[in-house]
């Protein structure tokens, strides 16, 4: 199981060291199952900072985010008092990452060795390529768009065929394509062809009705599935 990747923004440095420190302790504990390194460069699964600097780009730049208020604060499961206890901190943690591994895309096939493809492989193989994200985006790429950072967060993490991509980002088609051509041009995208016999069931362009005489497929039906509990999950976590 690979680590989440938690970072603080608009924190005191002091207080910024006391978070990594935290984490370090929390993580290395033998009894704990918490998975996070601190980090300092995006992409974030989860991110700590000042409540005074909450905004759009800043909910958006991770799929969790937590607060940090003074003691006068109300309760809230997304906001902790200062000073930061270990075992709030340690609360959240756990919650935050138990949530993020369940909206993770489950029983994916596992991509062959990745490679870096020419720009109009994107538009030719759309439905049986996966793509990956080799390094964070410029700023002027990702526009402080909302939907550019959570799409550039799912990339980073893992290949992706662009109807995951759509599924998961809850962006439509148009705005997914024009994002990693995007990218493509940049050079900042490595490929990996997704199985020949599920690629028709990956392809946005998958016709919705079933044709005359035909049941749908097995592997569309396991995709259907599988796509409406992610969505039903991230709903329930208010990570729509």
């Amino acid at each position: 199981m690979s680590p989440l990747r938690l970072g603080a923004m608009h924190l005191p440095p002091a207080e910024a060291g006391l978070v990594r420190a935290l984490v370090l302790l929390l993580c290395n504990d033998v009894t704990s199952e918490l998975r996070w390194i601190f980090v300092t460069e995006a992409p974030f699964d989860a991110l700590i900072v000042d409540k005074s600097a909450q905004n759009v780009l800043l909910i958006a730049a991770a799929p969790r985010v937590l607060y940090l208020a003074g003691a006068d604060h109300p309760p809230d499961q997304n906001v902790l008092a200062r000073p930061l206890r270990a075992d709030l901190l340690r609360d959240w943690l756990s919650s935050a990452q138990a949530a993020l591994r369940l909206i993770s895309p489950a029983s994916l096939p596992t991509p062959v060795p990745l490679q870096q493809v020419d720009a109009n492989v994107i538009t030719a193989t759309m439905g049986a390529t996966r793509f990956k994200l080799k390094k964070w985006p410029p700023l002027e790429t990702l526009q402080g768009d909302r939907a550019r950072i959570r799409m550039a967060t799912l990339l980073g993490k893992r290949a992706l065929t662009l109807n995951e991509l759509v599924n998961l980002s809850r962006e439509i088609e148009k705005n997914c394509t024009s994002f990693l051509q995007a990218l493509q041009q940049l050079q900042l995208l490595e490929t990996s062809k997704f199985p020949t016999e599920l690629a028709a069931a990956a392809s946005p362009n998958q016709p919705s009705s079933e044709q005359p005489g035909n049941s749908p497929s097995v592997v569309q039906r396991t995709q259907d599935k599988r796509w409406s509990l992610v969505r039903s999950i991230r709903s329930r976590l208010g990570l729509n």
